[in-house]
């Protein structure tokens, strides 16, 4: 038998322990019953049996060993019978039988081997003791020595079978456990490309902070081809050389650095990712975005961690590079609100720098949001009444209606608006849809299908509000809110 083959009788005796519970079953008919009776004996005569691996493998099949223990004794008994007709005093008529049964047991187990012990057996009766012999001394003598090769046949069966048998399994597992260790080499270098790849440094430590294993892009991060040393230092050398601080600039050392966070049993989820700054080893201000976990053994035991680390200075950078824009724009809408309402009470001159101003800030706001048409409503914060000041994108009738509107309407008659009153009152963007039911009816003169709404406050107090159209596209709202 191949090493690599199961053992007959292995496969199919699998499902049975799956489906030993049999309660789910509807009940067998007649045939299946009888069927199952047939099974089981079947089962077991392939279980004891297999076949030496030098054979071909289509005669590595059961029943090829019990064809050969029947030919392979007959043709011994031939033989021997042969022999014993030419040589009378021959003493040795059981040793061929015997080394029959030994080779038969040794390649195809133990059923062969008894099958060719029955054979051997029945030879020996026939020649040993003669049905019309009379009883005698010489009888009960080689009715003992039959009882004796038969004890000797069915232990050499059994031992040489079992032996055999556990042979061929060891090399089985061990060839299952070669195949184990190739795919597990073929996995780990599947991870170790995989690992290499990520555009993300990847960091695993020891129990005491020290490097395990690092990819390129952690070592393209902070430079390391400059100083390949800094990767045995210690946790505290290392966060010196690199001058760990946290987003806003102050140092970090000891339980507050990451490393040590994480080796206390401390995770950095996405939703509690750590932000920090290094100075990397050629000198470039660096700004990370830290997740990572501690790693544990089988038994609970903490042995190091891993930190992922995201370059995001670029994205930091933008960041505030918007967050500035964004309180120069907030700068310029107080401004408009600290000038008089009324376009009456302006002097020509006031009156074109306060619309001036006003498109810059769209001008300002369209170019970080992306719409395409936009209007500036602003509530006097003497009289409390809400007013249109400028608008971008509209057509010059449609800028001129804009204009025209009413200036006498109460900010806190409109904060009880149903329609638009809800999201004034959240202070967060809202999205007006007039393709819905409830907005479908109302006035639309400007064929807009969304409008986002975006309350404009300084601290509790609203200074007006924008509308914007993004010309029917997808609006993504979580874009919007740092309006």
């Amino acid at each position: 038998m191949s090493a690599e083959q199961h053992f007959p009788g292995e496969q199919e005796r699998e499902p049975s322990l799956a489906t030993s519970n049999t309660s789910s079953f509807p009940p067998l008919g007649p045939h299946a019953k009888y069927k199952n009776l047939w099974d089981n004996p079947r089962l077991r005569w392939r279980s004891h049996t297999f076949a030496p691996a030098f054979l071909p493998v289509a005669l590595q099949k059961p029943e090829a060993g019990y064809l050969v223990a029947l030919l392979s004794q007959m043709l011994v008994v031939m033989l021997m019978t042969l022999l014993m007709r030419y040589s009378a005093h021959f003493r040795f008529l059981e040793a061929p039988t015997l080394l029959v049964v030994l080779l038969v047991a040794l390649g195809w187990g133990v059923l062969p081997g008894l099958l060719a012990t029955l054979i051997g057996s029945g030879w020996i009766i026939y020649l040993a003791l003669p049905i019309y012999i009379p009883y005698s001394g010489s009888y009960t003598e080689d009715l003992a020595s039959v009882c004796f090769y038969l004890i000797v046949s069915i232990t050499i069966c059994v031992v040489a079978s079992q032996t055999q048998r556990g042979r061929l399994r060891a090399e089985q597992l061990a060839l299952r456990l070669l195949s184990s260790e190739r795919e597990a080499a073929e996995r780990a270098n599947q991870l170790e490309v995989v690992y290499e790849a990520m555009i993300d440094g990847v960091i695993i430590y020891d129990s005491e902070g020290h490097i395990l294993r690092m990819n390129s892009a952690y070592r393209h991060m902070v430079a390391l081809d400059t100083n390949p040393a800094h990767a045995a230092l210690t946790p505290e050398q290392r966060g010196t050389m690199l001058r760990i601080r946290d987003e806003k600039g102050v140092p970090l050392n000891g339980p507050q650095m990451p490393v040590q966070r994480t080796l206390s049993g401390e995770t950095f989820t996405a939703e509690r990712a750590m932000d920090i700054r290094v100075r990397a080893l050629d000198g470039r201000e660096v700004q990370f975005n830290i997740t990572g976990s501690p790693l544990y053994n089988s038994v609970g035991k903490l042995t190091g961690g891993v930190l992922i680390f995201r370059d995001v200075t670029e994205r930091r950078h933008l960041e505030r590079k918007t967050q500035q824009a964004l309180e120069s724009l907030l700068l310029l809408a107080e401004e408009l609100v600290q000038m008089p309402a009324v376009a009456s009470n302006l002097s020509n001159s006031r009156l074109f720098a306060s619309t001036t101003v006003a498109h810059r800030l769209l001008e300002h706001i369209c170019l970080i949001s992306g719409c395409t048409r936009i209007g500036l409503m602003l509530v006097n914060q003497t009289t409390g009444v809400v007013f249109p000041l400028a608008a971008l994108g509209l057509s010059a009738d449609l800028e001129r209606n804009w204009l025209d509107q009413r200036q006498d309407y109460p900010v806190e008659q409109l904060l009880q608006t149903p329609v638009i009153g809800p999201i004034l009152r959240a202070h967060d963007v809202g999205v007006l849809d007039f393709t819905q039911p409830q907005l479908s009816h109302l006035a639309n003169p400007y064929g807009i299908s969304q409008a986002v709404v975006a309350p404009m406050y300084i601290e509790s107090r609203l200074i007006g509000f924008l509308f914007l159209d993004h010309g029917g596209r997808h609006i993504l709202i979580q874009r919007l809110s740092w309006l």
